[in-house]
């Protein structure tokens, strides 16, 4: 979760039903081998199964959307400085940032509607473009400062 909820940070979670989730709720759920804590984007159902769709506050990218059945609650408070403390809220994005993490929520919930299966595709190919493309412009900017200090050497 980065800001709200540092890596490794110790929190207190409360069960809930699957009609107790709100978007901007922060749920913690299980993923394949890991425990996931994200924000809470939306619900979404697709025939009689429920699913969430949730976001780390520091991406644009949703997470593959999961079934109800996988959550296992809302993360309530996290121990900061000594003392438990509600979870504030995410951080401030831009505009255009709030938009494309908007859009691309919409068409992960737009598509589990449709088809779980493609939904869960679509989302997870957005997540390895997102890392391709960060690992490209670390590349780009590596790249450019090596360039840089060597025609300074010369």
């Amino acid at each position: 979760m980065g800001g709200a909820l540092p890596e490794g940070s110790e929190v207190r979670i409360r069960f809930a039903a699957v009609d107790g989730f709100s978007p901007g709720q922060i749920v913690t759920y299980v993923a394949k081998d890991r425990i996931v804590v994200h924000r809470l984007v939306q619900s979404a159902t697709s025939g009689y199964d429920h699913y969430v769709i949730a976001r780390g506050d520091a991406t644009l990218c949703c997470d593959v959307p999961v079934l109800t059945s996988a959550v296992i609650g809302i993360v309530t408070e996290c121990y900061k400085g000594g003392s438990w403390q509600p979870v504030g809220p995410p951080a401030k994005r831009g505009r255009g940032s709030q938009l494309v993490a908007a859009a691309i929520s919409g068409v992960v919930a737009s598509l589990l509607r449709l088809n779980p299966r493609v939904s869960c595709w679509v989302a997870a190919r957005m997540v390895e473009i997102r890392w391709a493309a960060i690992r490209s412009v670390g590349f780009a900017r590596r790249f450019r400062r090596a360039t840089l200090s060597a025609g300074t050497q010369s």
